[in-house]
Formats: structure tokens, sequence, C-alpha cells
């Protein structure tokens, strides 16, 4: 569970559900929370085999170290938000383009719409990429594969309006609410992307609290590689670009824009993959102060993300920033934008700051099992009032929001019969481990392979 806000139930899209089960199966809760920590795992072994398709093995697993620890990638593995799975596919797609333009071949052509169409399962903003791929494929394309790309969207779409009529007796599913008249005058998209677009740009990629390249120090450096990756590989170029205009564009109107609880421009993290690749061109160059700057940002982007790491996000959104939402913003509106653009309310100071606040009472902060009914009384406190008097004793009670937040540590230090705990708990640790290990010796064998077969 992300918060207990809402509700003690999590409602996830089906795609995503759908990989939870056989993690819900081993141990519900506990092993389900893997889940963006094994797809972050996965997208960094699917991208370090695509930079060794273009650079050295070297260079490869340096940005793949630049992707895994100084990125918006490693704290959102730990959440349950579903950005992380929506990056994996997308950059999947992305992948087996490249390979697709290097040999095209009818099996790659499948496997690049279902990975752009598992995106759009797993998350609803993975339309974009399913829109995009399949133009870019249908103008890359010869005659013979467009025919087929025109049926399979077809069928495409005939399955997508089926599943929508069966399970919400409407073919536009979950937006059956959505009249023709308000698409046709306007309304619809008035009410859902009111954020003036300057604002939202400024917003998502240089406000202190939620700034992407503030979050995302070496996106900096990997916009300088951009010159050079259109110079080398024009079509990879402009996919490229197609993919963080379309995403940067539709949520910089979004009335939601900033995506919160209380951390980065999660809506973004689809993005960063893209932004680090090109700092490989900057490398092969050589230029002397190329390395030192990496070394800078890697180590500024490694600091922004521990406090992430290291305490639950949502601490800063109780703690700090709900005091500046009134009760009728709560579920309708983000914070104002003056919220995001003050540095003293950023979720990178206050991080730190919770940090050592936490550090400094480790001593004498004492657990105590929660009661059953706990997080269902949050709940409808934070359902029906907002007010800091109702929903701090709350805060104080959780350890979520008084300890260092390495849950699956915690989970088994409190858990109420440790002696039976501890079995299940080091067969969980090892099959992590086993996946992990597994994930590695896949990426490795896969990297030599294509050492074999290097693209241009």
């Amino acid at each position: 569970m992300i918060s207990p806000v809402v509700s003690t139930n999590l409602f996830v899209p089906i795609g995503q559900a759908t990989f939870m089960i056989p993690l819900y199966l081993l141990d519900k809760k506990f092993a389900v929370s893997f889940l963006n920590a094994i797809f972050g795992a996965l997208l960094c072994a699917l991208f370090y085999l695509f930079c060794t398709s273009f650079f050295k093995k070297k260079t490869s697993l340096t940005l793949t170290l630049g992707l895994g620890v100084s990125t918006l990638l490693w704290p959102y593995s730990k959440s349950l938000f579903n950005n992380i799975e929506e990056a994996f596919f997308v950059f999947l797609a992305f992948f087996l383009t490249a390979r697709y333009l290097k040999k095209p071949s009818l099996w790659i052509l499948l496997c690049i719409l279902l990975s752009a169409l598992s995106a759009f399962f797993i998350r609803m903003s993975g339309i974009i990429p399913c829109f995009i791929f399949f133009v870019f494929v249908l103008i890359t394309s010869s005659k013979n594969y467009r025919i087929i790309l025109g049926a399979g969207m077809g069928v495409t779409l005939a399955i997508l309006i089926s599943w929508n009529w069966v399970f919400y007796h409407h073919i536009f599913g979950i937006f059956k609410h959505i009249s023709m008249v308000s698409l046709l005058n306007l309304s619809f998209f008035k009410e859902a992307f009111p954020t003036p677009f300057a604002q939202g740009l400024f917003g998502l990629l240089l406000s202190p609290g939620k700034g992407f390249f503030i979050y995302t120090p070496l996106a900096c450096l990997g916009v300088l590689g951009f010159f050079t990756f259109h110079r080398r590989d024009r079509q990879l170029f402009y996919l490229t670009l197609a993919l963080l205009g379309a995403y940067v564009l539709f949520y910089s109107k979004l009335r939601f824009w900033p995506g919160d609880f209380a951390w980065g421009p999660r809506y973004l993290v689809v993005l960063t993959p893209y932004f680090i690749f090109p700092i490989g061109y900057l490398f092969e160059q050589r230029r002397k102060f190329i390395k030192p700057i990496f070394l800078i940002l890697l180590g500024l982007g490694f600091l922004i993300q521990i406090p992430a790491i290291v305490t639950s996000t949502t601490n800063l959104y109780y703690h700090y920033l709900l005091k500046e939402k009134t009760p009728r913003d709560f579920h309708l509106t983000p914070f104002s934008f003056e919220v995001y653009s003050k540095p003293r309310l950023s979720p990178i100071f206050l991080g730190w700051k919770t940090t050592f606040e936490i550090a400094s009472r480790m001593k004498t902060y004492a657990y105590q099992p929660l009661p059953n009914d706990f997080y269902a009384r949050f709940a409808k406190v934070m359902r029906e009032s907002l007010q800091e008097e109702d929903y701090a004793p709350f805060l104080k009670e959780d350890p979520v929001f008084n300890t260092f937040d390495l849950w699956w540590i915690r989970k088994w230090i409190t858990h109420t019969s440790p002696r039976e705990h501890t079995r299940t708990f080091i067969l969980r640790l090892l099959l992590f481990l086993f996946s992990m290990l597994l994930i590695s010796g896949c990426g490795l064998a896969l990297s030599s392979i294509a050492e074999e077969k290097k693209m241009p």
C-alpha cells in the first residue's frame, strides 16, 4: 500500500495487477512491494544491453550505474506507483525498435506493439507511446508490414472496445462519464488540462519542488549528448524526441501535473533512460572535462535520492506539504504552484531535514504494534478532515513516519512471531537474490551476443 489516505485497499490497472499476482501468492503485500524493484532491475539490465550496442562495455556499465543510483528510478523502485513498469515496457519497445531498424522482422514488429500495449494496460498514459511507436514503425516499414500493422491495429481496437463493453458496459471503459458533447465543445479538455503550458513546463522541468533536471542532474549532461545522437542515428533521435515531447506536453497541461505523494516528477520517470543514454556519445569524444562533470553530477544525483530511499516520501506529504492545502482541494487539485516554486518546501530539502530528525530520535523511539483498525481510522480522518490536529496523532503512532523506511527489514523485525517469520523471510530473501542473479546473468549473456553484432 502506498498510502493509507483513501482506502485500506489498493486499486491498480489490470496490467500491474497481472504482475502482482505471482508475488501476492508468495506473500501478499510483502512480496508485492518488490514489484518495482524487480522491474527497475530489469530496466537497468535492458538499458545496459541497449548501450552495449552503441558503446564499449565500460561506458555502458557507467551509464547504467548512473541510471540506477543517481536518478528517480531508484526511489520509485521501492514504491507501488506504476511509473517504473511503464518505463520498462516503453523502453523495451524502444529497444526493439532499434533492432527493427537494423533488421526488419515481423516478430520484432509484433513484439514492439505488444510492449507498447503492455505499457498502456499498466498505465493509461501508455496510449502516448502506443501511438508514437505505431506511427513511427508505419513510416519506416515496407508496404507489406504496413498492411499487417493496419490489421493489427484494427484487431487491437476491437479487443479494447469489447473489453470495455463487457466490464464497464461502455466503449470508453473507465471514461464512460465523458460525453461526445464535452469532447466536441472541448469542455472536457479544458477541465482535464487547465494548467498554463509555461507554468506546467517550468514546474515539471525546473521548479524546486518537481523539476526533473533538479532531481536528475545527469539529465543536464544528457541534453548535450543529443547533438551527437542526432548526427549518429537520426531515426532513433527523432523517435526519442517524439517520446520526450509528447510526454512533457501532455503532463505540462494536465490538471494534476505534479503527481505527488511528495517526491519528484514521477510522471517523467519514463523519460529518464533517454536522457542518460546520450551521455555515452560524450564519453566517446574523450574530452577531458566530461568525466569530472559526470562524476560530480552522479554524486549529486546520488545524494538527492538518499532521503527518498531512507525515509517514507509520504512523511513529507503529511508533515509539511499537507498544511499548504485546504480540505476542498485535497482530492481535486494539486497544491498551488507557489508550493512547488519555494525551495524551503522542496521534498529534497524537507527529505534531508526529516532524515536528521529521525536519526536524532532513534534512541528514544519504541515501536508499538498498531491496532488492526489503525489504517481504517486514519483513512476516515483523511477523508473527513484535513486539520492537522486530527491527523497528527496518527503520524506519531505509525512507524512509517518515525523510523527509517527500510520496509523490508522493519516488517520482519516488528512481526508478532519472529521465529515463524524468520523461515519465510529467509526464503523470500533467497528468492529475491536468485531473481537478481538471474536478471544479471541474462543481461550479461545478451550483452555478449550484442557484442558480436554491434549496431553501426
